[in-house]
């Protein structure tokens, strides 16, 4: 019993080391985004040996609490809202689009006869981990046939398509018993009836775990806005963080933390659908 209770302890103790490890850096950008923008800047020079400031770098406390970095970045410099809109005017249309599709194409794949599917379903689980590179001349040639280059429709269009929504809904269809199809085809429904009023009622879980995952992936956009759309108008907040860390880091904390919170409202507000969809669907 005692083995037994040393073991069980270590291994909380192992967890709880972890944890902190791993929350450190939210809590570090956290707590440093309400420290003043001149301080933030004689903090990181004191960190990097640039100039003798006061403090030896950055602390695990502010010195001087405040809230004018949200202020620089929500209100004195209006760049990082608008890029902080245009994530969302990326991510938002890219999640509904997908997860249409991806319900579509993933009912044919689980619950219909069609020829050929299981081939079809392996060519878009290579697509699926292929990187981006390799499909990136193609996409840029087929974009500048289409005339969307240089426009939000650039990284958008393609979203919509991809196949990530595919895999994690087909999972989750195929769990739903065939014989509630068969009844529905007996009572008259046709596809779409079923589709829409036996299939998706019952993968709803599957719907929401498919749609943070889609909305996390498309938030972080960094290579198909940064070579697609040329106007840095229109360019999400992603590629601002590295530029902001680099030239701005009055407010690099701040911008952070705001490019955090749809994400973790997401996590926080459906994380029982999320685990329970990476179980199902096997994602590593």
């Amino acid at each position: 019993m005692k083995k037994n209770r040393v073991k069980l302890g270590l291994k909380y103790v192992l967890l709880v080391v972890l944890a902190v490890i791993m929350l450190y850096p939210t809590f570090f950008m956290v707590v440093n985004s309400v420290e003043s923008p001149t301080q933030v800047r004689e903090k990181s020079a004191a960190t990097r040996g640039l100039t003798e400031a006061p403090g030896d770098g950055f602390g695990l406390l502010p010195t001087t609490p405040t809230l004018s970095q949200y202020y620089g970045t929500l209100f004195k410099e209006p760049t990082y809202l608008m890029m902080f809109l245009n994530s969302l005017a990326l991510a938002i249309p890219i999640l509904v689009g997908q997860l249409l599709v991806a319900a579509m194409a993933a009912y044919a794949f689980a619950k219909t006869k069609l020829w050929g599917k299981n081939a079809l379903f392996f060519i878009y689980i290579l697509v699926m981990i292929m990187p981006f590179q390799v499909t990136l001349v193609a996409n840029y040639i087929t974009l500048d046939w289409m005339k969307l280059l240089d426009s939000r429709w650039a990284v958008i269009a393609p979203g919509v398509f991809g196949a990530f929504g595919v895999f994690v809904l087909r999972q989750f269809m195929s769990q739903v018993p065939d014989t509630y199809v068969e009844a529905a085809r007996v009572d008259g429904a046709g596809h779409w009836r079923i589709f829409w009023k036996v299939v998706l009622p019952q993968v709803k879980g599957g719907l929401v775990a498919a749609g943070i995952l889609i909305f996390i992936d498309n938030w972080n956009l960094v290579e198909q806005p940064l070579i697609f759309i040329k106007d840095t108008f229109l360019h999400p907040m992603s590629l601002l963080m590295t530029d902001v860390i680099q030239n701005h880091m009055d407010v690099a904390f701040a911008c952070g933390v705001l490019f955090m919170i749809p994400t973790v409202l997401l996590y926080l507000r459906w994380q029982k659908h999320l685990n329970s969809g990476i179980q199902l669907s096997g994602i590593k």
